[in-house]
């Protein structure tokens, strides 16, 4: 099999996000998120292993009303105030400036990252190495 090339071009810090009946929650955080509605990535999602990890190390437990990979799913349903997210800033950028979301605090050690994946190639491709080479966000 052929070997995978990958490169890390993008890791955004994580936050949970909920509309503004959720605000009260900034206080005390993140203990105040024990036992609040959550939609959560999916298991196939690093996201949701680190997600999970940062719970168990602070004890807190949500009730997951849901999992889901698609953001524009979730932020509809945070923004109608069923349920908190997790997300990077980025996502959820314009719900924020409207006002229909706001950050309830962020994720110590918990971030979105993403990644320039290329399949290596006896023959190189020149287009998919200057990519590899110089692609930025």
């Amino acid at each position: 099999g052929r070997s995978l090339i990958h490169q890390l071009i993008v890791k955004r810090p994580v936050a949970i996000y909920g509309a503004k009946k959720y605000r009260g929650l900034r206080e005390d955080f993140p203990k105040s998120l024990i036992g609040q509605p959550i939609i959560f990535p999916t298991f196939d999602s690093k996201l949701r292993y680190d997600l999970e990890h940062w719970c168990q190390t602070r004890k807190i437990v949500f009730d997951v009303i849901g999992e889901s990979q698609d953001i524009g799913l979730k932020k509809l349903m945070a923004v109608d105030g069923m349920a908190l997210i997790p997300a990077a800033a980025h996502t959820v950028n314009r719900q924020v400036l409207s006002g229909d979301l706001v950050e309830i605090g962020k994720i110590e050690g918990v971030s979105e990252e993403l990644f320039l994946v290329a399949a290596s190639r006896k023959m190189p491709n020149s287009l998919a190495s200057k990519l590899m080479q110089t692609f930025r966000v």
